[in-house]
């Protein structure tokens, strides 16, 4: 799904900039992924964040360091769109 949603350079260059999080767009990086298994992922993932002591997240992955509440804001709106699909399908 990273993959798929990074459309605007890449993260090793411009870090989150590099992706794009609109809703169209995280709809159509769900064809190459099983949506029910990422939501459950994704929600597992918030859990985990939720536990971790510290307020600043690093994500090597994205490229970016993060505030805890922006990232986990992120993961609330894939987790919203991502699940909403898995629903629909």
């Amino acid at each position: 799904m990273w993959r798929a949603l990074e459309t605007e350079c890449v993260a090793d260059c411009c870090g989150i900039g590099a992706f794009d999080f609109y809703p169209q767009n995280i709809h159509a990086a769900l064809q190459f992924v099983e949506r029910a298994d990422l939501c459950r992922e994704l929600g597992r993932v918030r859990y985990l964040l939720g536990t971790t002591p510290g307020e600043v997240l690093v994500s090597k992955r994205l490229n970016n360091y993060f505030d805890r509440s922006v990232f986990l804001a992120l993961l609330n709106h894939l987790q919203e769109h991502v699940c909403q699909a898995a629903n629909d399908a």
